[in-house]
């Protein structure tokens, strides 16, 4: 049995399924038509096709030639997964509160590496360094304004079910790979002197990437090393509702430029990796590109996010830079659009493996809505 891609046609969503006659190649017939409808009229409706829908004609036998070419390298996947937000881990945390047993079997099912066709084998998690859209407060590492030393640093700011989540998922899949990211820096390092929006201030460049090495190490004392850490999620986004910052190219590389000195003198964490951009696909003939003009000597790669443009805008990023990694570490519906724009949306992840991506991960893939 071979499953298609499902097809968008003004009608709805067909999905084929065809019984694939390697004897001959020429009577290829398809026998299950299931159907899903825009208006949602039909949900994976069964359509019965009798007589069967046929390819082509009747005619000879034709001998079918499948050629394996083993010498042609594409990317290595370096493992698929989502985003685990303050409100994810608190889901979790909340499970493992009211039923022990159904969380760690929810654990095994969407992390386990040993468990085959009975567990999804996540290996890749983003984690925010502070509050992001999903969380129940508004906080940073730290929030005491003017504290130029960091004195008042501390990871712990953060929900503990936070870590107690990322190391249950830890002891399930021991090769779990964790990416940090910060939605802002903490407000009093930026123009707007809030949490919403603004640019980082040119003085504190230095003192923020000292933030974010700091976050790096308060991962690290609770026994989970940072796969990677980007400077900035969505740098030519602000919000006015939730954590964001501006991010010009110049900036995040000095940013960059400063955190990766401190990485290099850091038992642990040199070989963590600095991933830039972290936007959509639309921008990869521009900011990603500057930014690795100016700083392509320190990032390993780019990460995007789906939400527009298209994956094949990437192959001018690709093109420029052959040499660097390209995660794709955001990619999902938007709440508030319409059911159909939805699906689509939430299908298109299918045909992803086509693109060169080192890491495909889904947008928070744990919400309780």
């Amino acid at each position: 049995m071979h499953l298609l891609r499902p097809a968008s046609t003004s009608f709805g969503t067909w999905l084929v399924v065809t019984c694939l006659l390697f004897e001959s190649a020429l009577s290829q017939n398809l026998w299950d038509v299931w159907q899903t409808t825009w208006n949602r009229t039909a949900l994976l409706k069964s359509q019965k096709q009798v007589p069967p829908i046929i390819f082509s004609n009747q005619g000879p036998a034709a001998k079918l030639n499948v050629v394996l070419d083993d010498t042609r390298e594409y990317q290595p996947v370096l493992g698929l997964g989502g985003t685990l937000t303050d409100s994810s881990a608190q889901l979790f945390s909340n499970m493992k509160t009211w039923n022990s047993r159904n969380y760690w079997e929810m654990l095994s099912y969407l992390f386990s590496p040993v468990e085959g066709a009975n567990a999804a084998g996540l290996s890749y998690l983003r984690v925010p360094l502070g509050a992001s859209d999903f969380s129940e407060k508004v906080y940073s590492y730290d929030d005491f304004d003017g504290d130029l030393c960091l004195n008042d640093f501390d990871i712990d700011y953060a929900p503990a079910y936070v870590f107690d989540v990322l190391k249950d998922i830890q002891a399930v899949n021991s090769m779990l790979r964790v990416h940090v990211i910060p939605w802002s820096p903490p407000a009093w390092m930026k123009d707007s002197g809030t949490a919403f929006g603004g640019f980082l201030k040119s003085q504190h460049i230095p003192i923020y990437a000292h933030y974010l090495f700091k976050s790096l190490q308060g991962f690290q004392k609770k026994g989970i090393t940072p796969y990677a850490i980007s400077v900035q999620n969505e740098p030519m986004y602000e919000s006015n509702t939730h954590p964001s910052a501006k991010f010009t190219p110049q900036t995040e590389a000095q940013v960059g430029r400063a955190l990766k000195d401190l990485m290099k003198g850091s038992a642990g964490l040199s070989n963590t990796k600095l991933i830039g951009f972290e936007h959509n696909w639309d921008q990869a003939g521009g900011y990603p590109s500057q930014l690795m003009q100016i700083a392509g000597d320190i990032f390993d790669g780019v990460a995007f996010h789906c939400f527009s443009g298209s994956a094949g805008e990437q192959d001018k990023f690709r093109a420029a830079y052959p040499d660097k990694e390209i995660y794709l570490t955001e990619c999902s519906g938007t709440i508030g659009s319409d059911w159909w724009s939805d699906i689509k949306v939430n299908f298109s992840p299918l045909a992803l493996p086509e693109s060169p991506f080192n890491e495909p991960c889904q947008w928070q893939k744990y919400t309780d809505m």
